[in-house]
């Protein structure tokens, strides 16, 4: 596993040399094009995935038809391993929304991590308390925020990234509102020039402003 001296891995370095020897030599790195399928829905899922660049949408179909976007996966974070942490089956897609690399670990070799790494299993439980706080965020913003203050935070938490490649349709699944609900929204940010879009890229002129219409809750 060649790329792993990259900084956004920086919490592998610090695992034991033996457990870094054999998720190295387990585990394989797979380049993804942007809008390919890293895993979908599987009865048995058998690999759990580590970002090493790029970025992935975690999202899930209804059965009317539907679509949301749970989160975006950033590097340095595993993902896809709840199935197995569970035995459960997968119900997930997982979408590369840019060009990404993907470390892909055996089922096998990361339950053997976690059982026997203190280092591994400590970081694993501190991603997944981080992902619970996001949910339990993101259901507080169904129940206490409109449609704008809804887009507003989620346009806050997505800015870590220098350039935001988001469609009106994107920000619809991610916040749960429909499209043209999305689209008038951003319509208002961008009249009151909080912000812009310039050739599919949002870019945030007025955080200031952003900030305090993501805090305001439904009277």
């Amino acid at each position: 596993m060649s790329h792993w001296h990259q900084a956004t891995l920086n919490w592998i370095d610090t695992l034991p040399d033996d457990i870094l020897a054999y998720l190295r030599n387990a585990s394989a790195v797979r380049e993804y094009p942007r809008g390919s399928m890293i895993f979908e829905p599987e009865p048995e899922p058998d690999t759990v995935y580590l970002l090493e660049s790029g970025r992935i949408r975690i999202y899930r179909n209804s059965s009317q038809g539907g679509e949301f976007t749970f989160s975006f996966v950033e590097p340095g974070f595993i993902f896809g391993e709840l199935p197995i942490l569970e035995n459960i089956e997968r119900r997930n897609f997982a979408e590369a929304v840019e060009k990404s690399s993907v470390i892909k670990i055996p089922k096998e070799s990361f339950l053997y991590s976690m059982h026997h790494s203190l280092e591994f299993s400590n970081n694993i439980s501190l991603q997944l308390a981080k992902r619970l706080t996001d949910a339990k965020v993101n259901i507080e913003d169904l129940v206490f925020k409109d449609a704008k203050s809804r887009v507003a935070r989620k346009l806050i938490e997505l800015s870590v990234k220098p350039l935001l490649h988001l469609t009106h349709a994107d920000v619809a699944k991610l916040t749960g509102i429909s499209r043209p609900t999305a689209s008038i929204v951003l319509g208002e940010l961008e009249d009151d020039q909080v912000i812009e879009k310039n050739k599919g890229v949002f870019t945030i002129n007025d955080l200031a402003s952003l900030k305090a219409i993501a805090a305001s809750d439904i009277r």
